[in-house]
């Protein structure tokens, strides 16, 4: 880089440094670096709208507050990462609850703590892996289409309840592979879609919340 190259990016970067408090980017590749501030709002314009911005609390021309919204994406998405997993191990949590249940006999399960029409319980467990499922996938995937994400929630759970209905042959006491239980696990994962879509954007919201 030619010297003189270097010392007028010096001249620039230095006044940036002093009064914004590192409020500045490193230069971009293709452009020069008054561009690059200028495009990426890194840094105050001038002395005076460094003044104006700690004055008003603003940030009319970059510096430290610009440096926060920067840093925001990367935040949010390190949350995003976190929920997801948390997500997805609930939804095992889940599962995994689900199958000790069906494995246990019926005189070994609590009566008191099941409703006594036998579907509710269905539909409510299965609303509860619905919502989760749904939660899942669209954490995992948001740039995906919802309507598919939630048909895919859906389908997962409603396999996983075809699945522990099977499961349920081997238990003994258990009759297994009941159609209406199924049918109330189907309606269950289709309750905990449709709570997902009414719970989903608050949840967003506190993700990407400051």
């Amino acid at each position: 880089m030619h010297p003189h190259a270097v010392e007028g990016r010096d001249r620039i970067v230095r006044p940036c440094r002093r009064r914004c408090e590192g409020g500045y980017l490193p230069r971009s590749a293709g452009r020069s670096l008054p561009e690059a501030l200028q495009t990426a709002g890194a840094c105050c314009s001038s002395p005076a709208a460094c003044r104006d911005s700690r004055r008003n609390g603003g940030d009319p021309g970059g510096g430290p507050r610009t440096l926060n919204r920067l840093r925001e994406p990367a935040e949010s998405g390190m949350l995003r990462i976190v929920l997801t997993w948390m997500l997805w191990l609930a939804l095992l949590a889940w599962a995994a609850t689900i199958l000790f249940i069906s494995s246990l006999t019926p005189e070994s399960l609590p009566r008191a703590a099941f409703v006594t029409w036998d579907k509710l319980n269905h539909l409510a467990a299965f609303a509860a892996g619905g919502w989760l499922a749904a939660s899942a996938l669209r954490s995992t995937w948001p740039e995906r289409p919802v309507r598919g994400l939630l048909v895919s929630a859906v389908l997962l759970v409603a396999l996983f309840g075809a699945f522990d209905e099977a499961l349920q042959t081997f238990t003994p006491g258990r009759s297994g592979g009941d159609i209406f239980d199924w049918i109330a696990d189907l309606l269950g994962a289709m309750l905990g879609t449709l709570l997902n879509l009414l719970t989903h954007a608050r949840l967003q919201r506190l993700v990407t919340r400051r």
